[in-house]
């Protein structure tokens, strides 16, 4: 049953003991078995290959989306992961690692969007029955391109000034184990309020959803009242599993 009610679900003082052996194991082994896990997501997608037979061959899109997806897990440049993708080749996950030109140019198009949204749902399917607490929320990235504004400075005066164009991408995410369940894009100047239902909705299809943190973003009569009928639903299908059972 969820509530809008603000709860503290860790009590004050108890700290988590904390197993440093496993802790350790994981830090020291956590590059090698990230690439394995997203090469065997990866290849799940059964992307297909196609090439016209003109020109030279392009890369597979499943090997380009591994790429980006290395780029994007390590942070850094796409100069800067060509070793990384040199091992990912040396395992056999990749066919050949490309020049770094290519990765930048594949990280702009839109055709593996599609199989990204694919891919996180996959990587989260093995986690479903863990997480019931889900918490929208929304980030910006910059980009290269920068466009005049006007803005208002001190005393009310109009300011034409040069800014950096920027991306939105609003996520849900477990608060357990803070894997994303869902995930749009949208201009960096779209409010995060419209997007509240249609990730919370793609959520609870796949996962149990007993609570809802969001902050006061997403505060809205729509939602609260979307909300409502969501909670009305999930204690409809209780009473339904528990008529069968009794039965």
């Amino acid at each position: 049953m969820m509530q809008t009610t603000v709860r503290t679900f860790r009590e004050k003082g108890k700290r988590k003991k904390r197993h440093w052996t496993q802790y350790n194991l994981a830090h020291t082994s956590e590059k090698i078995v990230a690439m394995r896990i997203l090469n065997e997501a990866v290849n799940s997608l059964n992307i297909p290959y196609e090439y016209n037979g003109i020109g030279r061959p392009p890369m597979g899109i499943d090997d380009m989306i591994k790429c980006c997806v290395v780029k994007v897990y390590n942070s850094f440049s796409t100069r800067h992961i060509i070793p990384d993708l040199n091992y990912a080749h040396a395992l056999g996950y990749i066919k050949q690692p490309p020049h770094f030109n290519i990765i930048s140019k594949y990280m702009r198009n839109p055709e593996i969007e599609e199989y990204l949204h694919k891919l996180y749902n996959i990587l989260a399917q093995p986690l479903v029955g863990i997480d019931e607490i889900f918490a929208p929320d929304a980030t910006g990235f910059g980009t290269h391109k920068k466009d005049w504004m006007e803005t208002r400075g001190w005393f009310r005066s109009k300011k034409v000034s040069l800014w950096k164009e920027f991306k939105k991408l609003h996520i849900v995410c477990g608060t357990l184990t803070t894997i994303i369940t869902e995930a749009r894009t949208s201009e960096g100047r779209c409010h995060d309020s419209p997007f509240f239902k249609d990730l919370i909705r793609e959520t609870a299809k796949r996962f149990d959803v007993k609570y809802v943190c969001a902050d006061s973003g997403y505060l809205s009569k729509d939602n609260c009242e979307y909300v409502k009928e969501l909670e009305e639903s999930l204690l409809s299908n209780q009473r339904r599993t528990c008529g069968k059972r009794l039965s």
